[in-house]
Parts: C-alpha cells; sequence; structure tokens
C-alpha cells in the first residue's frame, strides 16, 4: 500500500512538471523552462527506480513469501533466496523450518518462556505434562494459513498451541498414571501425535474456507511428539515413594530371614550329623578318643571357613604349620 502511494504520488508530480516544461517552451516571450525540466527528469527517473528496485525480493532461509495486493492475498508463495516478482505486490514471509510447541511443569525466568500443562489420567489421577510437539507448515498451504489465521507469531500461539494442549490432554486421559510414567510410554507418545494431527485437522476445517478432510490433513506435517516427564501431584509423588521404600525395605527383611532360616537348617543338619557320628562309634571309645574327634571337626570347620575366604577374596592367602593356619588379609 505504502509503495502504491509514493508511485502514485512520484507520477503525479512527474506529469504535472512535465506539463509545465511544455507550457514553458510552447509559451512566447522565451521563458525559462529549464527548472521544470530538470524537474521533470527527476521525478520520472525516481519513479522507475522504485519500479525496478521492486521487481525483485529476498526471501529469508527457512521461510516462503506470501503476497498480497490491496489486502487480497495470492494462492501463491515465493521460496527462499532471490525471486523476480511483481513490484506492485507486497510481501510477508512465513516459517518452513520445524517448529515446536513445548510444555513444561515448571518456568525458568531466564529461559524461554514455557506454559505448564496438567491433564487427568484415566484412573482420575491429576498429572503435570512435560513434551515437545513439533511442527512443520506446508509451503503449499502458507497463503491459506496466513489468509485465515495468521502470520508466524499469531497462528502458532493462537491456533497450533491450543491443539497442542487439547492433543495432549486426550491423550493422557486415555493411560493410567502407571501407563503413562513407565509401563506404556512409547504408545503413548504415538498416541499423542495422532491425537495433535487429529485435532489440527478438525480445528482446521471448523475454520470453513474451503478445505476439506484431505486438504486440512496437508496444510501442517505432525513430527512424533516427544515425552519427557508425567508427574503426579507432590503428595502423591511423595506416597509412591513411601510405598517404593517400603518395599524395598520388606525384601531385605525378607532376604535376612531366608538366610537365617538357611543357618538354623545347615546348624541341624550338622548336628544331626555329628549325633548320627556318635551313634556309629564303638562303645569302648574313651573320652580321650572323644575330644580328639571333636577337636579334628572343629579344625575342619575352620579349615573350610579360611579357604572359601580365601576364595571369595577376603584374604590374600593362608599358611598351614604345625600350629594354627595364619590368614593374610587382601589389600
Amino acid at each position: 500500500m505504502l509503495f502504491i502511494f509514493l508511485l502514485a504520488v512520484m507520477f503525479i508530480a512527474s506529469v504535472v512538471s512535465t506539463c509545465c516544461y511544455i507550457r514553458k517552451r510552447l509559451a512566447k516571450g522565451n521563458q525559462d523552462s529549464t527548472p521544470w525540466k530538470w524537474m521533470a527528469v527527476g521525478t520520472w527517473t525516481c519513479m522507475f527506480l522504485v519500479i525496478f528496485f521492486n521487481l525483485f525480493t529476498l526471501v529469508s532461509t527457512g521461510k516462503v513469501a506470501v503476497s498480497t495486493l490491496m489486502n487480497e492475498v495470492q494462492k501463491s508463495f515465493k521460496g527462499e533466496g532471490f525471486n523476480i516478482v511483481n513490484p506492485f505486490y507486497d510481501f510477508h514471509e512465513m516459517t518452513v523450518q520445524r517448529q515446536a510447541i513445548e510444555f513444561q511443569s515448571s518456568s525458568n525466568p531466564k529461559e524461554k518462556e514455557h506454559d505448564p500443562i496438567q491433564a487427568m489420567s484415566r484412573d482420575n489421577l491429576i498429572v503435570d505434562v512435560e513434551a515437545n510437539c513439533p511442527f512443520i507448515l506446508n509451503p503449499i498451504w502458507a497463503w491459506w494459513v496466513y489468509q485465515n489465521i495468521g502470520d508466524d507469531k499469531i497462528y502458532v500461539k493462537g491456533f497450533v498451541k491450543p491443539a497442542a494442549r487439547s492433543a495432549l490432554r486426550d491423550a493422557i486421559a486415555k493411560v493410567t498414571f502407571l501407563e503413562a510414567g513407565t509401563e506404556n510410554r512409547e504408545k503413548l507418545e504415538i498416541e499423542m501425535t495422532k491425537a495433535f494431527q487429529l485435532v489440527l485437522k478438525n480445528d482446521l476445517m471448523k475454520i470453513g474456507k474451503g478445505l476439506n478432510e484431505e486438504q486440512a490433513g496437508e496444510v501442517f506435517v505432525i513430527l512424533p511428539v516427544q515425552l519427557r516427564k508425567v508427574l503426579p501431584p507432590e503428595k502423591v509423588q511423595n506416597s509412591i515413594n513411601e510405598k517404593v521404600a517400603t518395599d524395598q525395605d520388606l525384601q531385605r527383611q525378607k532376604t535376612l530371614t531366608d538366610i537365617a532360616e538357611q543357618i538354623a537348617l545347615r546348624r541341624t543338619n550338622e548336628g544331626q550329623g555329628i549325633s548320627n557320628l556318635f551313634a556309629k562309634l564303638p562303645k569302648d571309645i574313651t573320652p580321650k578318643d572323644m575330644a580328639g574327634l571333636l577337636g579334628a571337626i572343629a579344625k575342619k570347620e575352620n579349615a573350610d571357613a579360611l579357604m572359601k575366604a580365601v576364595e571369595t577374596g577376603q584374604l590374600k592367602t593362608v599358611i598351614f604349620s604345625n600350629g594354627p593356619p595364619v590368614a593374610i588379609p587382601a589389600q
């Protein structure tokens, strides 16, 4: 619009100066027409230079340019780089690179702004969701989005972001908290991606500007949703942590009980073995021989224990001499 207004002003100035120059030349009395001559030359030159430089436009990398004439959007686009265009068109750049809607449960004021999102799971538990919803605008439909929704800032914040929020909530509502958190995470990401695509398509069709279902599905390319975290409220999270800690403690107590039972069983078997041994001894065995036998059994158990300690690395070596064995601790 500004270009057309300036062009109209320069055209009128050029025509007026040219007419004045011609009038001075045709008038009697040798009137000086030089100022009007140079004014006409200057205005015509400026007008043609303005038209010439507006024959070209440079589109930024990763964007396309949508053209308008008198606020009427043209159903085409110009790709990135250098383009020869109609000088009467206005151009508006639209991003066709990967963009993403990010939801984060807690915002850091030093970083890019993020909005928290809460959803209710199938087991009626409100959870905080952290996810990334990427998408790409189809260049072919950039003119339609600009005409019916707005430029990059408007359509991302006012159209795509609410659709992503609604899609995540719909997907979370179909699973329990445990499925969303650990057990069914990959499947949930797939469901979130499908829901995001479906909500966007339905919202585009609701605008009612000549898009059918197939065309509405082509406006945006939806990339896989990246699910970061699904966190319950703080009280629920503390309860889960306490339950896990209790389960671990119970498992530890069960293990200690099993070990104690095995030790008791081994000692019972040892005692039964010694009882059977004494039952089979000759009846004329002397107390001295009995004491020697018990000592030999005790030394064997001591030696077995030392050898087991060496094999497990608790001791470096064991030295047997005429006296009791000497154990050297491992370094």
